[in-house]
């Protein structure tokens, strides 16, 4: 079956990610059945899927942008003249664009073998490795089962992950000796290896784990961090546990996650991307416009943004009815921060779509649940000029009524801060600095206001004092 007509349907049933039981089940069934496809395929490439590795380039960032152009790229360039003067990292890497067919550079087997060889015969441990796969994986002109696993223990010896799962596979393939296969796995994936850690998962679910029971829970654990640095195989596997709940608690939800991450990562995603890609890079829009639409409706999130950015910077595409902010709204549903900044800022000013303020807090608020800066930044300005948002929990900050404006304001801001994301630090720190500096001028301000109350509370007391003794006298 057609892979992008499998996406596009569970696309469909999934709508918006609050679909019915049943359709939520289709989706489902899509999901699996289209991520089943691309393993399969990855496993077993033909002839005619040259281009095998899906890359996620995304036009609005400029140093994604770099090195796309193929063999004439000026990045490529530089990387064939190190590689050329003897740089293992630079012959290494050239091999890896050359075996993937990354870049825009055509798959080339013999060119990839080319460039391990090189990096391998200055003892490059990733060099040694990538040739000793293409030897296991027949393909090279002489290959050599011998050869692989002497590259493998080379490279292993220099501590390097990867090939301490090689050398477990290869244990493990041949039936040479399990238990030996099982140490080496644990060992590349205590190292963070993701092979590795998806081949212990399946040993500990197959109960190949010396003295220890079938465990699918603790595979689940393997296979999460296989599946968090882009372990196809793992989730994969990992949509199975969640449809099922085996060994984790059942979750259609979080099966569909795993699914579709595999799902959209297939030759036919990746051909496409690539040829929109290219499109854009030749400066013919219309036609990268086109690719790029055709996989949005298949719900490819980075097509998605991708679409809603040509039709928002080029004014070819200003006649189009909705094309921006359809794109933008379905990238927003697929977590994309970037479009729920720009719906939301759309939202706060009553840009080129109604003033709804609410919705827009609520897209800030979504965006910082995932970590972002800038939401961050703006939620937290909102708050500072007076827009109350009480008795909220926003990315695990509980934003409480009994706080000022400015206290709120300065927690986001400080959360901000203390995130991993270094691009908000600066004007996080900025804006920080600004509105302490504000408490501070506020305080001053105060101050001085007492220093001329003083004299007025004085001559009051005196007058006070003299008014009394005069009605003392009086008195008297």
């Amino acid at each position: 079956g057609s892979l992008l007509a499998h996406l596009s349907l569970a696309y469909l049933y999934l709508g918006n990610g609050s679909c019915s039981e049943d359709n939520c089940t289709r989706a489902l069934t899509y999901y699996h059945a289209a991520a089943q496809m691309v393993i399969t395929e990855w496993q077993n490439p033909s002839d005619g899927n040259s281009e095998v590795f899906t890359e996620f380039i995304r036009l609005s960032k400029p140093d994604m942008l770099q090195g796309q152009s193929g063999e004439k790229d000026d990045l490529v360039q530089f990387l064939r003249y190190q590689a050329d003067h003897g740089n293992p990292d630079a012959q290494d890497d050239l091999g890896r664009l050359h075996y993937w067919g990354q870049q825009g550079i055509t798959r080339d087997l013999q060119a990839a073998y080319h460039y391990y060889s090189q990096a391998a015969a200055s003892g490059h441990a990733n060099g040694m490795f990538n040739m000793a796969i293409m030897h296991l994986k027949n393909q090279t002109q002489n290959s050599s089962d011998e050869r692989a696993v002497e590259l493998l223990e080379k490279a292993a010896d220099q501590g390097h992950a990867a090939s301490l799962n090689g050398l477990g596979y290869h244990y493990l393939s041949q039936g040479l000796n399990s238990s030996k296969a099982v140490g080496y796995f644990k060992r590349a994936a205590d190292l963070g290896d993701r092979d590795g850690l998806f081949n212990y998962g399946s040993m500990l679910i197959a109960g190949h784990v010396p003295n220890t029971p079938a465990n699918a829970t603790g595979a689940s654990q393997y296979w999460e961090h296989a599946a968090a640095i882009g372990h196809p195989e793992a989730s994969l596997a990992l949509g199975g546990l969640y449809s099922a709940g085996d060994g984790v608690p059942q979750s259609d939800h979080n099966a569909i996650l795993y699914f579709r991450s595999v799902a959209e990562t297939g030759v036919a995603v990746g051909r496409s991307l690539r040829k929109a890609l290219n499109f854009h890079l030749a400066m013919d829009t219309h036609k990268s416009l086109l690719y790029y639409s055709l996989l949005a409706e298949s719900g490819v999130e980075v097509a998605q943004f991708n679409a809603a950015w040509l039709c928002d910077k080029h004014p070819d595409f200003a006649l189009l009815p909705n094309c921006k902010w359809r794109y933008y709204e379905m990238a927003a549903q697929n977590n994309n921060t970037d479009a729920q900044l720009l719906i939301a800022n759309d939202l706060w000013t009553g840009g080129s779509q109604p003033m709804d303020r609410k919705a827009a807090i609520g897209l800030y608020t979504l965006s910082i649940e995932l970590s972002d800066p800038e939401a961050m930044f703006n939620l937290a300005w909102i708050i500072a000029e007076g827009h109350g948002l009480y008795n909220k929990t926003v990315g695990g900050i509980s934003l409480s009524g009994q706080e000022g404006n400015v206290t709120l304001a300065l927690r986001l801001l400080d959360h901000c801060l203390s995130s991993s994301n270094p691009n908000g630090h600066i004007p996080c720190g900025l804006a920080s600095l600004y509105l302490k500096s504000r408490q501070i001028a506020h305080v001053f301000i105060w101050l001085l206001e007492l220093r001329f109350l003083l004299p007025l509370l004085t001559l009051s007391s005196l007058l006070i004092v003299a008014m009394h003794r005069l009605l003392f006298w009086l008195d008297t």
